[in-house]
């Protein structure tokens, strides 16, 4: 990745190798993995390729740059098992707003919540029961617990 995102991340240590290595010996060829956070791909890249053309990827990512870092990111790596949403989740479904960032600033990106705002892009938060009912029964579900810094609230309407 030559995104300014994966450049700034990866000397900081907020890209851990070792995290995902462990992420990719969890996803089993043909499984079905909800990511939800995707910001530019450093997870979805390498579990879209360990599950194959048989699984399926759904990403979500609710900040419209990341969402197109994201699709760029996974268009030349010919991941086709991959869907992109820019959207968010949460326990209810409704909408919020990203605040408008300057993406060329050295920030970070993905900690930002989806709490109620005042400013900045409208963004559909899909309720999390929606996402849950729509992976396919059968198959091993990986959620990716790093979210869980906003609250539990993007995990409530998907617990079992």
């Amino acid at each position: 990745m030559t995104d300014i995102s994966a450049r700034r991340s990866i000397p900081n240590g907020e890209i851990s190798r070792s995290e995902t290595e462990l992420l990719v010996q969890l996803a089993k060829r043909g499984s079905t993995i909800v990511e939800i956070g995707s910001n530019i791909g450093v997870h979805a890249i390498p579990l879209a390729q360990a599950i194959g053309d048989t699984g399926a990827l759904i990403a979500f990512e609710p900040q419209r740059i990341l969402h197109q870092m994201l699709c760029a990111n996974i268009a030349p790596n010919g991941l086709f098992n991959v869907r992109t949403h820019q959207k968010g989740a949460g326990a209810v479904k409704s909408t919020t707003r990203i605040p408008l960032l300057d993406y060329a600033a050295s920030e970070k990106f993905g900690g930002i919540s989806l709490s109620d705002r005042h400013d900045g892009e409208t963004v559909e938060v899909i309720w999390s029961v929606t996402v849950r009912q729509n992976i396919v029964t059968g198959h091993r579900r990986l959620l990716d617990p790093r979210n869980v810094r906003h609250g539990w609230g993007t995990w409530e309407g998907a617990m079992e």
